[in-house]
This record gives C-alpha cells, structure tokens and sequence, in this order.
C-alpha cells in the first residue's frame, strides 16, 4: 500500500485551585457540539478523574479551563484549553511551550506545583498542585483583598514569598518573563503560604475574557472576532508595564517587576495604582492603557498614612514608566522588603522548608517532557491536529507510531491503551491489533489475551482484523494446532506463510517449515517474474532501500530465477516514502528476504551450497530487519513529513 494514500484515521476563572465539592457555577449549553468543550461535575476523566468542580469556559475565560478532580482520595487541578482552540497552532504551542517551562521551573514552597502532564482524548492536561480555600472561601490574594488592605506585616509577608517564588522560577528557567502577575494568580494557602501560579499558560494571545475581567465583567464572549482584534498583548490590564501595551518584545523581568509593584500597592490601599474607567469594557481598557502609559502613578504614601519613607521608594522604583531604571531583579527587592519587614516588627521573614519532590514527581517530570516532544510534533501537523475533535482515536493511534518509532514501548503501550478507549462503536481494530501484537512481543500474554478477547468478543466476525496478534499468541502458549487452525481460512496468500512459518518455527516442526519456506519462496520469485514481465520503460519502480535494484538482480541472478531484468535498468526508481509508481517490488523484497534468511537457519533441512547461498543473500537483503521496517513503513512515514510553517504562532522562542 502507497503510505501517502493511508488516511489517518484575570480575574482568570481560569484559576487553577478552588476547594473540592463547591458548587460550580457553570452553565453547560445543550448543544452536541458544545459537550466535547466541557466535562460536568460529576463526569469521570479516562475512567479515573472525577471532575468535582469546573473553572472557565466558553464566554468565562479566553483560552484555558480547569477541572478539580479527585483520584483515589487525591484532589488535583487539571488545566487545559478548550477543545475550540485545538486547530490554532500558535495557541496550542503556546500551551505546550508554557506547559514545559512550567515544569522546568521544578518544586519550590512558593510555586505552586505543575508535576506532570497527559494526553487525554487528544488534548493535553497539566495535572497541578491544589491549594485548598480557607475556612472563610478565601485562596487567591484576591480573595483577600475583597475585603479591603492588608495589615503592613502580612502585606510584607506575602510580597516576600512572592519575591522568593519568583527568584527560584527566573533561576530555574533563566529569561522567564511571568506576564501575568496579578492577586489573582497569587494563591494563598490556609496557613498563609503564598504560591505563584499561573506563568501564562492559557493565555490567548489575544486580549480575552481572562485579562478584560481585572477591568468589569465582559459584555459578552470576547475571545471571538472582537477579542481578536483587541491587539496582541499579554496580561492583565490592571497590572501591565507600559511597554506591555506596546511591545511584546521589550517585555523582561522588569515587566514582572512593574506587576509586583502594582500588586504590592494593592496590598496595602485596597486598590490598584490605576483603575479604568469608562461605558464599556473596550473603552475601560484603552483609560487603562493611557494612565500606564503616561500618568504618574499615585504614591503609595498619598493613600497609606504613616506609609515608611523606604516602602514609598520602593513602590516607585517598581511602578517607573522606563524599564531600565526599575529595581532590576526580585532578588533585589526581596533584600529591602526584609529590612522594612524586620524594622516594622522586629524579626525577620518566614522560613519555609524546602519542597522535596517524591521520586513519582521527578519521573513524572522527566516522562511528560517525553510525551510533550511527541505531541509538540504531531499538531504541527495539520490533519492531525484537526483530527483532535473529531478523531481523538486517530490522534492516539498517531501518538502510539510516534513512540514505537523512538523507542519508546511504555509510552507507546499507553497511547494504544487510550485510543481502544476512545474508539467508536464498531471500530478500534487497529488500537486492538497493535496493542496485542505489543503485548505478546514484551511478553504479557494474559493482558494480551485480554484485549483480543474484548475485542473478538464485540467483533466475532473479524478475526482477520487481529489475525497476526491472535496467532502469535496461540504460538506463544504453545497451542500450535489452533494457531493453524485460525490460519486455515487464510491458506495460500502470503500472510497466512509467514504466520504459519513462525507457528512451525516455534514448535520446532523444521521439516514442515522448510517446505513452507520453499513454497513461501517460489511464489514470491513467480510474482517477482510477473511483474517484471509487465514493467514498461516509463514505469517507476519503488523499493524500500536505496541500490535495492541492484540487490534484486543480484539475488535473482544467483538464484537461477530465468528473467529479463534489463527493463530494471531502464525504468525510473522510487524508494520509500517515496513509492508512487507501478509496480512497487518493495513487498516482494521484504518476503523474499525473509523467506531466504529464514531457510539459512534451518540447516538440517538444506544443504550446505543452499545455506551459504541463502545466507549470502539474505544478508544482501537486510534479514531480518528488512520484512519489519517494510511492514511499519507507514507509521514510521508519518513522522517523516516534514511540520507545517508556525503560520499561526507568535514568533516567540521557547524557554
């Protein structure tokens, strides 16, 4: 088969952690369509994750939503994108390149935890640290300061561990550029840790409902046409450095640190430095827009009375128009907020024990940014990626090629095991076949017994489907009649011979398997001869290998095999992927080779000129790799094409 013919099959209610069981205030519409955006409370993810509340959504948030679900006792947030975004590339790579660095920054008490991250139903999820609401309904700086300014000591306190998360995150990841501080994504444990999250990873590129709700609720679902065009900026008005109104690219740490600085004079007033005003939510945005850019920022000590001269400075530095002249790391303004800290009430920060990440954490790192390279590749590709909301089976089974092609049989097992569970009704053969077929090559025969049991069970009529897993099996438990059993309706084509030679190979029956093998071997030079006979000189002949022209009329030649292959040297050659000619000889070689090295094996049933022969040229046709790589050719084709231009990206680097 020509593989290029094979159809493959803000205030951000995006908050990552609210408390298990509250009441969501979601409103699902009754659409099909709309069903695969959303999984209600109460639903089961990959039948494991049960959702017990939802953040965002279609007309709450622009990009990403979050599920809080519980495992085994265990509460976790998973955040995704919603399934609508799945086909823009720029928006999904940003997730992925956000996901990376997220996990890159590593384990720190003021990080909130992004530990490991899957692939489910085709799109990703990041499996994140949950922080628990305290016994008021507060978890997020915001949350606090809803009820007005914090007291110096505590405003201090949090903006301390904020510098702390943040030196840890930047040294982790060196060039992180947050974007997106704001009280929102500053969460606060019940026992006053606070935890930095959020480092912009469902962000739209766009100007969404993420970032508009800092300003007033949304007047409608602005991640549309209207949010789109709202500009290419990054953040949350209330707290964005000038230059993030103008230049993505001038954008550093010193944004970062413009954002702490209106956090921090939040802290302590009760309110931002600058506030929007205006009828609509666009026109809040361009008053917001203007005061960063040109206003003076208010001091902190007009609002605060008996403000320390020191802290008003501070704030200043940190909220100056130009970049270059604000205080330059966190590591700086941590040193002076612990000298106003430890002057304002005599003794110092608090210090938190270092985080030790389990060996489950670590490994769950490491394998994720193994899954995250598979899946950064395959949306690059464009039928796969449009294939996530309708096909998420296909999109698996893609993933399975992906890491059976790098080595990587766990992974591999995993996405085979995902898409049978997504398969329709009907189908999942595939998914079915190669799992089994995986299973009884590593050795696990009952779960291999398993899935082929399920699966001839719901489909007794296709044993033919899952034919070469079925009777490797049989072979494998030693049940060698009904291996040849289920192989007799399939007698006589080459499938059939060389399932029914591994059969007799395994039960040691070499005398049968040499003449099957013989037999295996006249047919394959018949059909050989044949097709040479009809070969035109304007034809285009494929093959798997470079030079395997030459092989063949080598091996031909050798064998005795009385056959014109003059015509070979005038034809046209394809080699794989490229094999768009008629005929392609690339299976005949593959049965010819293993037809070959199989019979120089069995010395006792041929004779010393045959097993020098055959070995000679066995080797010259690459057994036993060649048959294999013949047979995969079609998933390894795949992670050949080369990925799409980033016609949809930002341009941005990766961390």
């Amino acid at each position: 088969m020509n593989p290029k013919g094979r159809a493959l099959q803000g205030h951000s209610t995006d908050e990552t952690h609210v408390r298990a069981g509250e009441a969501s205030t979601l409103i699902l519409p009754d659409r099909a369509a709309d069903a695969l955006e959303i999984h209600p409370i109460g639903a089961i993810i990959e039948d494991r994750y049960r959702v017990v509340d939802v953040r965002g959504g279609k007309g709450k948030t622009g990009m990403g939503i979050v599920y809080i679900v519980e495992d085994g006792g265990e509460v976790r947030a998973l955040k995704t994108f919603q399934r609508r975004f799945s086909k823009d590339l720029g928006l999904v790579e940003r997730f992925i390149r956000e996901a990376r660095t997220w996990m890159l920054i590593g384990f720190h008490p003021n990080i909130a935890r992004a530990d490991r991250l899957d692939i489910i139903e085709a799109v990703p999820y990041l499996f994140m640290e949950y922080v628990p609401s305290d016994d008021e309904g507060n978890h997020a700086l915001s949350d606090l300061l809803a009820q007005g300014p914090l007291p110096l000591d505590r405003g201090l306190d949090l903006a301390i561990q904020c510098c702390d998360g943040m030196i840890h995150a930047t040294s982790a990841v060196p060039g992180l550029v947050d974007r997106d501080l704001k009280p929102e994504n500053l969460l606060i444990t019940p026992d006053g840790v606070l935890k930095v999250t959020d480092f912009g990873l469902v962000r739209c590129r766009e100007m969404a409902a993420d970032s508009l709700e800092a300003l007033g609720r949304p007047d409608g679902d602005v991640s549309g046409e209207q949010g789109t065009r709202a500009g290419a900026v990054f953040g949350t008005p209330a707290y964005m450095a000038p230059e993030q109104f103008t230049e993505v690219s001038q954008v550093t740490m010193a944004s970062d640190i413009y954002a702490f600085g209106c956090c921090l004079f939040e802290m302590l007033t009760g309110a931002p430095p600058f506030e929007g005003e205006g009828r609509s939510t666009m026109e809040r945005l361009a008053h917001l827009r203007r005061l960063h850019l040109d206003a003076a920022p208010p001091r902190l000590r007009d609002r605060l009375p008996g403000c320390p001269a020191k802290l008003d400075r501070l704030v200043s530095a940190c909220l100056v128009k130009n970049p270059r002249r604000r205080c330059r790391h966190f590591t700086e303004l941590r040193k002076k907020l612990v000298a106003l800290l430890e002057a304002e009430t005599g003794h110092g920060p608090r210090v938190l024990p270092p985080y030790e990440p389990t060996a489950r954490e670590v490994a769950g790192q490491m394998w994720s940014m193994s899954l995250l390279e598979g899946y950064g590749r395959a949306i690059r590709m464009r039928h796969l990626r449009e294939s996530q909301d309708i096909s998420p089976y296909a999109f698996h089974l893609a993933l399975a090629s992906y890491f059976h092609c790098h080595g990587n049989p766990a992974e591999e097992r995993r996405q085979l095991e995902k898409a049978a569970r997504v398969a329709e009704k009907g189908g999942g053969y595939e998914a079915a076949r190669r799992l089994s077929e995986l299973l009884v090559a590593r050795g696990d025969l009952e779960e291999a017994d398993r899935v082929l049991s399920d699966f001839l069970t719901d489909h007794p009529e296709d044993l033919d489907r899952v034919l070469e897993p079925r009777v490797r099996l049989l072979a494998a438990r030693h049940a060698f009649d009904e291996a040849l059993e289920c192989l007799a309706a399939f007698r006589g084509t080459i499938r059939a011979q060389l399932l029914e030679a591994e059969v007799l190979r395994v039960a040691g029956r070499t005398g049968d398997q040499a003449r099957l093998l013989r037999e295996m071997l006249r047919d394959v030079l018949n059909s050989i001869v044949e097709k040479l006979s009809m070969l035109d000189p304007a034809d285009r002949v494929g093959y798997d290998f470079e030079a395997d022209r030459d092989r063949l009329c080598e091996t031909l030649m050798a064998l005795g095999v009385t056959v014109d292959c003059s015509m070979l040297r005038v034809t046209d050659e394809a080699v794989w992927p490229e094999v768009a000619g008629y005929p392609d000889l690339a299976s005949e070689l593959a049965w010819l080779s293993h037809a070959l090295g199989e019979l120089s094996l069995l010395e006792d049933a041929i004779t010393p000129e045959e097993h020098s022969q055959f070995t000679y040229y066995a080797q010259l046709l690459d057994y036993p790799r060649r048959l294999k790589t013949h047979q995969e050719r079609d998933e390894y084709w795949l992670w050949l094409q080369e990925p799409e231009n980033d016609e949809d990206g930002d341009g941005e680097t990766e961390a």
